[in-house]
């Protein structure tokens, strides 16, 4: 490799490093039965002013059953209230009564609206690229398209 690849490739990461965005939490609900804990871990490494790589690690553990999540979608921003993005979403699913751990990859589709400077709406369409999906308690009752509206609050 030549010192001036190796030079644009390093400035290259370090914009990465100088411009991502972190944060994590942990959130646990217990009752007489069961335990329930979600970990997340989002990401964000802006390229440029209208384009960044959004990426979440999410762990949602139920006891027996146990999912790991990892989107990293590219997003582009359309105006200042709008943006598109698109990307690729491993999931991991591990079932403890049968011992079957299960990966599918998702293709990821979806716009942002921000009506107010504190409020996001969101729409997402996933397609599941394999036809297997041997833990059907993913919430899509077995099917490889899903749809997903959210919204988010941020302060």
């Amino acid at each position: 490799m030549s010192k001036k690849l190796t030079l644009h490739l390093l400035a290259f990461i370090g914009v990465f490093q100088l411009n991502a965005q972190n944060l994590q939490c942990k959130s646990s609900i217990q009752d007489s039965s069961f335990t329930f804990e979600v970990t997340n871990d989002f990401n964000i490494f802006r390229i440029n002013s209208n384009l960044d790589i959004f990426q979440r690690a999410q762990t949602v553990d139920f006891g027996i059953y146990s999912k790991f999540e990892l989107p990293v979608l590219l997003r582009v921003k359309l105006s200042e209230k709008w943006k598109l993005f698109s990307g690729a979403n491993l999931m991991l699913f591990k079932d403890g009564m049968t011992g079957i751990d299960s990966p599918s990859l998702n293709a990821n589709f979806g716009i942002e609206y921000e009506p107010t400077n504190n409020l996001i709406l969101n729409a997402q369409f996933n397609y599941r690229l394999s036809n297997d999906n041997l833990i059907k308690t993913d919430f899509t009752s077995g099917s490889r398209e899903s749809f997903t509206v959210g919204s988010k609050l941020k302060f």
